[in-house]
């Protein structure tokens, strides 16, 4: 009898230049690491400590989780043996058109680690949703592979969790 694998991992693209996500399974615990993109994630199962830019943080199941560009953090199981989050990853350039600036986005912040927001995660799953039928339906048909009004609901999550930095003092 086969054992479940203590970890499993999916990478996919979206219909949007910029984004892609992730959906994950792992008892694993992830070392110090950062990504070049904003996170936006929802913790399905389990729970979650990890180290990050902005202290140490506990995420439990319904959770949203974010990560700023080039925060360090990790991530390991907590209370359980393992846990099971989606993330949804833009480029910076992506967070500036959302937000309609023309300035860089070097100086936008995810301003918490952990977000308990049910308005928010309703809108976060219904991404989620629109990003399962549009994988599957571009491995039935890649030309029929367009869904505009998505843009719509991936520029409602993000925003509204996001500031401009204060100015570093002269």
């Amino acid at each position: 009898m086969r054992t479940p694998s203590d970890h499993r991992s999916q990478v996919f693209g979206s219909p949007w230049d910029g984004v892609h996500g992730t959906v994950i399974e792992s008892a694993r615990h992830y070392g110090r690491h950062w990504h070049a993109t904003y996170g936006l994630g929802l913790l399905e199962q389990g729970a979650q400590s990890s180290a990050s830019g902005r202290g140490k943080v506990d995420a439990y199941a319904g959770d949203l989780i974010t990560t700023n560009p080039g925060e360090v953090h990790d991530g390991r199981p907590l209370g359980g043996p393992s846990r099971r989050w989606r993330m949804v990853y833009l480029d910076p350039g992506v967070m500036v058109a959302m937000n309609g600036d023309t300035d860089s986005a070097a100086d936008m912040a995810l301003t918490r680690p952990v977000i308990r927001d049910a308005r928010l995660g309703t809108t976060l799953r219904r991404l989620f949703v629109r990003l399962d039928h549009w994988r599957a339906a571009s491995r039935r048909s890649p030309a029929k592979n367009r869904w505009p009004r998505s843009a719509a609901c991936c520029a409602t999550v993000i925003p509204r969790r996001c500031h401009r930095a204060k100015p570093p003092p002269t």
